[in-house]
């Protein structure tokens, strides 16, 4: 008798097998009482004289053995669908009370597990209380919350949400930019689908409800603006390739020569490569791109990232060591690259990489 039991979102549930071996059963059987015996004698009321007739004797007492497994077999199978049936409504009763969940997740994390109350003063400012749910306490009226992390189906969601969807569907993420933090984005991903991804437990929701596309401009820059290393966090030196219109994100050195290169440079060994690009490509061109796909690897494992252009016009001044930031159509880049005027050898594969 297999059950399966689950609690009220069918999310949490377990199964539950019992067993019936017909040999056993049969054993069992034999061993509840000794084989009757058939009397032939003159005069038995019991047996009868048909069945003083030779074989018929043997015959009577076999199908009255195979009888009595059938009865003791029959009363154990419907013994074991009732128990397995009384264990399913226990467990499912219990999954549903929110006990044993530390037992249901198997070898999962319980992390970061609290709930977020938010609360208005008499001046109308907005404070968050949080405290741990205890069996089951105040759990109609306070939803719980969880951090994603990393292998999640909800962590997926938000990387996309971040690295695409903005770009994509900027209506679904109303109030949010690309520099918004990473709970903003998992905040919008839940309101979207809350049966995947749960809401964060972050102390500045009381904030984002109020003024969403502030907060999340401000809480970013405190985390160092940038959101593009949550699908690989390894560290490395980085550049940008950012192609508009045909035409090629350049910059011109004012030291190795006075050439020519892509915007890009060295990690901090504190921050994700793609962080890296998009920091150098801000810092030597003031242009606010998003790193994308990797493009390719090069010398001294420098990666180049495919990067989208934000905005169409730089928002700050460029570095000093660079003394000209352009836009380089293939046939300029050709022709650059036969004078030697460009800083690495992965110049002559720019114009391919255009297309």
């Amino acid at each position: 008798v297999r059950v399966w039991a689950t609690d009220a979102t069918g999310v949490i549930g377990g199964l539950f097998e019992v067993r019936v071996d017909p040999a056993a059963a049969a054993a069992a059987a034999t061993a509840a009482g000794t084989e009757e015996k058939v009397s032939c004698a003159e005069g038995d009321s019991v047996a009868g004289p048909p069945l003083c007739n030779g074989g018929d004797v043997d015959a009577a007492a076999e199908r009255r053995r195979r009888r009595r497994v059938i009865t003791v077999v029959a009363g154990m199978f419907l013994a074991c669908v009732a128990l397995s049936a009384a264990v399913a409504a226990t467990v499912a009763t219990s999954l549903s009370a929110g006990d044993g969940v530390g037992a249901s997740v198997g070898t999962s994390e319980i992390r970061r597990l609290a709930v977020d109350n938010m609360s208005t003063d008499n001046n109308g400012n907005s404070t968050v209380n949080t405290s741990i749910l205890l069996d089951g306490q105040n759990s109609e009226a306070e939803p719980l919350c969880l951090d994603t992390i990393e292998g999640e189906v909800c962590h997926r969601l938000v990387v996309w949400a971040m690295e695409d969807g903005l770009r994509l569907h900027p209506s679904s993420f109303a109030g949010l930019t690309h520099v918004s933090p990473f709970h903003a984005f998992q905040q919008a991903v839940h309101l979207r689908s809350p049966e995947v991804c749960p809401p964060p437990c972050r102390g500045s929701q009381a904030a984002f409800a109020a003024h969403p596309a502030a907060a999340v401009v401000v809480l970013s820059m405190a985390r160092g603006g940038c959101n593009y290393g949550h699908s690989d966090r390894s560290p490395a030196h980085a550049g940008c390739f950012v192609v508009q219109n045909g035409r090629l994100l350049t910059t011109k050195l004012t030291y190795d020569g006075e050439r020519y290169d892509i915007p890009g440079g060295q990690t901090d060994w504190n921050e994700p490569a793609r962080c890296t690009a998009h920091r150098e490509a801000l810092e030597e061109t003031g242009y606010n791109v998003a790193p994308r796909e990797l493009l390719a690897v090069v010398r001294n494992s420098f990666k180049i990232y495919r990067c989208e252009l934000l905005q169409s016009s730089p928002i700050q001044g460029h570095d000093h060591e660079i003394s000209w930031v352009g836009w380089m159509t293939a046939d300029e880049i050709r022709d650059k690259v036969r004078h030697k005027m460009f800083r690495f050898p992965e110049a002559a594969r720019y114009a391919d990489w255009m297309r």
